[in-house]
Parts: structure tokens; sequence; C-alpha cells
């Protein structure tokens, strides 16, 4: 019975799941996705979130990322931890894109509005800097 025990809770905390709440960023007038990218960038910074990774693919197609790394944390469970990043992506279409990663034990359904204050803040911050608003849309997961 121990052993079984034992073997369910390795099992358990070997399984690695990429939970991700995807967001599509739509300015409410006509503003080059470049210059939202480096608005979100610089408020990223002035938060004190370092850039983990910036990427940018030419070839197939066009497409910018920047990684910035949020954090750890343990759960319950000492072997329980999840990592939380953002990705912000720039694709060849001219969308902006904003990945919320969580990569954790646990299989995690995303509730986007528990992201609205956030979304808020950042709407907020490129409002007063660039003067441009901007609207969080979730996307679907397939």
């Amino acid at each position: 019975m121990k052993a079984l025990l034992l073997v369910s809770v390795v099992l358990f905390t070997a399984c690695t799941h990429v939970n991700k709440a995807t967001f599509a960023i739509e300015p409410q007038r006509p503003a080059p996705a470049e210059e939202v990218l480096r608005g979100i960038e610089d408020y990223f910074t002035t938060l004190g979130i370092k850039l983990e990774r910036k990427t940018e693919f030419i070839y197939p197609e066009t497409r910018k990322e920047s990684t910035y790394f949020l954090g750890r944390s343990v759960g319950p469970m000492p072997l329980h931890s999840s990592y939380h990043h953002v990705v912000l992506r720039l694709e060849q279409s001219g969308r902006l894109y904003i990945d919320w990663v969580e990569t954790s034990d646990v299989r995690r359904a995303p509730r986007p509005e528990s992201l609205a204050a956030t979304h808020g803040r950042i709407a907020g911050d490129l409002k007063d800097r660039l003067g441009v608003e901007v609207v969080f849309r979730y996307v679907e997961q397939e």
C-alpha cells in the first residue's frame, strides 16, 4: 500500500502542464503595434520585471517576442511548484498578443477575469505615456 501511494505521488508530481491565457491587445485607434509593444516593455521595466529573452523571428515569418520571468511559487506540497512567465508577441499580421504562462504540476483552466486588474493598469499606463487606448480581448485556446 505504501509503495502504491509513493508511486502515485511520484507520478502526480512528474506531470508538467503549461497553463496559458492569451489576450489580443487591440488599440482603439490606429497605432503602430511596435509602439504599443515598446510601451508595454517600458511598463514592465518600470515595475522592475526583467526581460528574460527577446527574439525576432525572420524566416519563415516575421515575428517578435519578448519573454519576462515573473517568478516561482511553491504549493502546499513541497514537490509542487509553478513558474510564471509573460510573453509579448507581435505577429506578422501586425497583431499584438500577450500570453500569461504558468508551467506547473497541475492543469488549471485559465480565468481571464483574474487578469482584468493587471490589464487595466497596463492600459492606463499606455494611455498616459503614449495616448493610446487599448483593450485586452481573451483568445480561446484550441
